[in-house]
């Protein structure tokens, strides 16, 4: 959320109702639009469209979106480039 946890529940309700940020609304929009993806995945098709936002920002944007359900993991896992495991992310 956008609140520390020492902060009222006004400020905790404000942040659950905040905006997102473009990170955040590119990655949602990607996920609806490509469909399911792993996180290199999303990482590739910002590269390719070259979008302003980090590796690491895309990654906690959508971990972000998983925070507040518009984003879940399929349960399914595909294979990185160096063959470890990772989660499958799909747009609710």
């Amino acid at each position: 959320m956008n609140a520390r946890t020492t902060d009222p529940i006004t400020s905790h309700e404000a942040g659950a109702r905040a905006d997102m940020n473009g990170s955040e609304y590119w990655v949602l929009h990607a996920l609806r639009e490509a469909g399911q993806m792993t996180d290199g995945s999303i990482e590739l098709l910002a590269a390719i469209g070259d979008v302003p936002w980090s590796p690491q920002r895309l990654r906690t944007a959508r971990s972000a979106l998983v925070k507040r359900g518009l984003v879940v993991h399929t349960g399914e896992y595909r294979k990185t480039p160096s063959g470890r495991r990772t989660q499958v992310w799909a747009a609710v």
